[in-house]
């Protein structure tokens, strides 16, 4: 026989070989199925062993090789899915004798579905090594898994060491995640573990980025105020932008030109909200202070001068900056009050000796007598800390 179309017509001397049914072949995902050949076929002239086979699969996504003949086995068929490609293929088996004949069959290959770990996660933002990075920082990353329309969860991992990462958020079911409370000018360390719905897990690389240097002085949004004024205190309060420390210059010139006179008063504590006393200031006086703030990562910045008049009397007349004693130091605050009343920037109580509301020739005679007058030596000391 011979075929003409799909008929075998009578060839004196050969018969065609004729195949049996092939079982339906099972083979798990990723490995190959194998079988043997050698009681599959028969032919009346051709020895199976001689038999020539041929297996085609209409997409091409299954390979198939047949193995040289064997004693025993016959030929064998091994039979290769694609990766990952489980599900049914369907070949057609064609086997030819020596002289051309042949015969054809359908062959099924079952593959069996097998759970494969999540493929490592990629990094899409910030990029490995981005430097600098402003936020808010959105972390993105693509997630992929070789088992089609599998389940995948993710499992988001920050620090500051690539050795000491903590868990930033877990359970997440989309491949990114905003994250806003991260410090100005460090480097971060993440990474992303993502797991399938079998519980097979797979562990990204660690990527890297460094955020922005913090250039911006602290800012005072409400405030100073004055809350209270004693004979030897203040208090003051504000609000900052950010958390700041704060030092306070003091002094009794608008300008604070005599500030050097005087210890500034520190508050170490970084803070938003400052209710803070400024203590050691002289009694009935009319005092000048600026704030000058530091942020955590050394930011300065300050305020306009403010002021803050003492309540209860004057004390030792002459002594305008406080510090017991009259000498030269007082005589430049005199100047500079001079001449000026109480309704002028520059009046200074302290300068007021009189009392009449007015610092004038009759305060500077007073003032001149007093030049030189130690009030340590007559009592213990108070005003304004030096």
């Amino acid at each position: 026989f011979t075929l003409v179309g799909d008929h075998p017509i009578s060839v004196q001397g050969n018969t065609p070989p004729v195949i049996k049914p092939f079982p339906v072949l099972t083979a798990r995902e990723n490995e190959s199925a194998s079988f043997g050949l050698g009681t599959q076929v028969t032919d009346a002239e051709t020895p199976n062993l001689d038999l020539d086979w041929t297996f085609l699969e209409a997409e091409g996504l299954v390979t198939v090789t047949v193995s040289a003949p064997g004693s025993e086995t016959g030929q064998v068929a091994r039979f290769f899915p694609p990766v990952n490609g489980s599900g049914a293929y369907v070949l057609t088996a064609i086997v030819r004798d020596l002289d051309g004949a042949s015969d054809t069959t359908v062959v099924v290959l079952q593959v069996e579905a097998v759970n494969d770990p999540p493929l490592a996660p990629e990094v899409v933002s910030p990029v490995d090594g981005a430097d600098p990075v402003s936020g808010p920082v959105v972390f993105q990353w693509t997630g992929r898994d070789p088992d089609r329309g599998d389940t995948l969860v993710y499992e988001l991992r920050l620090g500051t060491s690539q050795l000491n990462l903590s868990v930033l958020a877990e359970g997440l079911d989309t491949s990114s995640y905003p994250f806003t409370e991260f410090a100005p000018g460090t480097t971060y360390f993440w990474q992303v573990a993502v797991r399938d719905a079998g519980g097979l897990q797979t562990v990204g690389p660690v990527w890297q980025f460094t955020s922005t240097p913090d250039t911006l002085a602290p800012a005072i949004l409400v405030g100073p105020d004055v809350l209270e004024a004693t004979d030897t205190t203040a208090a003051i309060s504000w609000t900052t932008d950010e958390p700041a420390s704060v030092r306070i210059r003091l002094g009794l010139a608008p300008d604070l030109s005599d500030s050097t006179s005087f210890d500034e008063v520190s508050f170490p504590g970084f803070n938003r909200i400052h209710n803070i006393v400024i203590p050691g200031l002289a009694s009935g006086t009319l005092h000048y202070f600026r704030l000058v703030l530091l942020d955590e990562t050394g930011n300065l910045s300050q305020s306009d001068i403010q002021s803050v008049t003492t309540t209860g009397t004057p004390g030792d007349p002459g002594d305008l900056d406080g510090n017991r004693v009259v000498e030269f130091q007082d005589f430049l605050l005199f100047v500079a009050a001079f001449p000026s009343g109480e309704e002028d920037p520059n009046y200074n109580v302290r300068a007021d000796l009189s009392g009449d509301g007015q610092v004038d020739f009759s305060d500077f005679v007073v003032f001149a007598g007093l030049f030189g007058t130690d009030y340590t030596a007559a009592k213990p000391a108070g005003g304004m800390v030096r």
